[in-house]
């Protein structure tokens, strides 16, 4: 009988501890399987102590976070069809409303950036037939010369000289070394690269705050623009990308300026993102958001949906502050060794000469 009572009590410690985590779980879904794992442990609790009341408090509540992600799912879908960039951004949007199974006016906004992701596929399907008029005349005209290895070459070249870059070095890089095709990656890698930097260089001073844009190899969101400056950030932080789940520092130091994440913000991150012009356009170091950053731009950085570290001690040894997915700063902080943390770089861009 002792034993029964003492299961009875274990499982109600188990179901409060799971409904004391619950208001730490930023993401909905989660949350919500939480609070039902906790109602579970308090029906098997059965009659111990006011189990019964608590298991009920819990269904209740995950029913009331699983409608809250619902409407979260809804607004954000709403919020990003004005981001819509690509056909990859509308149909993972027509997705997402799919998904919300006629929630509030979902029908509708699916519908509209199904046309819209409609209208890329039009435009891609002109631009593939261009092409591939193009490759069918070289294929009439070389037909009787064209000998292993020559047709993925001319693709290459014809891909080149139509200003496709990125399909040119695909295609060289398919080549290895025949012909001249290592030559010719090369050739079309530093087209590529003279291309984003000219396109850089005539979209960054007509850019405001809240617009998004390409620079190096990343898409950045701007904070703030005025005549001489751009103050940029992530615009998403990918899983598996570069500034995916990065230690703060490798030694367990919390001193952004020693720190292993400083020397590679600083350090490998720009030589291998970034062109040397782009590199010389950045001023100053690169940075994390700070606690006063986040006081001026803390909604926008809630986009992120990830926790990145930020440039302050945590209020134990060893830890740095976090802003989590969902916009709430964790002073009491975390390890600075651990690798469950992503990085929000912070970009200042000069553009004295090209306002010039």
């Amino acid at each position: 009988m002792e034993n029964h009572f003492e299961a009875k009590e274990s499982l109600y410690e188990k179901g409060m501890q799971r409904l004391r985590q619950a208001e730490y779980i930023v993401q909905s879904k989660y949350r919500t399987d939480n609070f039902r794992a906790a109602a579970e442990l308090f029906e098997e609790a059965g009659d111990y102590q006011d189990a019964r009341e608590q298991a009920e408090r819990c269904r209740i509540l995950a029913e009331k976070s699983q409608a809250d992600g619902v409407e979260e799912r809804y607004r954000n879908a709403v919020e990003a069809e004005d981001r819509i960039i690509d056909q990859s951004d509308a149909d993972h949007l027509v997705e997402a409303f799919h998904e919300l199974d006629g929630y509030k006016d979902s029908a509708a906004h699916q519908e509209k950036c199904r046309k819209i992701a409609d209208q890329f596929t039009v435009r891609a399907h002109r631009k593939r037939n261009l092409i591939l008029a193009i490759l069918a005349a070289v294929v009439i005209v070389c037909a009787y010369g064209i000998y292993a290895g020559m047709w993925g070459y001319v693709k290459g070249r014809l891909y080149g000289a139509a200003g496709y870059y990125e399909k040119a070095i695909e295609a060289f890089e398919e080549m290895g070394d025949f012909l001249d095709s290592e030559k010719q990656l090369e050739i079309y890698r530093e087209k590529q690269l003279r291309s984003r930097e000219a396109q850089e260089r005539s979209t960054l001073t007509s850019l405001k705050a809240g617009k998004e844009t390409r620079y190096g190899e990343f898409t950045w969101t701007v904070l703030e623009a005025s005549d001489g400056e751009l103050l940029l950030i992530p615009k998403s932080i990918e899983d598996d990308g570069p500034l995916y789940h990065i230690p703060f520092d490798e030694e367990n130091r919390a001193d952004w300026e020693v720190s292993s994440l400083c020397r590679y913000l600083n350090g490998a991150f720009l030589t291998e993102y970034f062109t040397e012009e782009e590199q010389g356009r950045i001023t100053g170091s690169v940075e994390i958001p700070d606690e006063a950053m986040l006081e001026q731009y803390g909604e926008q950085l809630k986009s992120l949906k990830t926790d990145v570290w930020v440039n302050a001690p945590g209020e134990q040894d060893g830890t740095e502050c976090y802003l989590t997915g969902g916009g709430s700063l964790m002073t009491w902080g975390c390890p600075t060794g651990s690798d469950q943390i992503s990085v929000c770089p912070v970009l200042h861009i000069n553009l004295e000469d090209l306002n010039g």
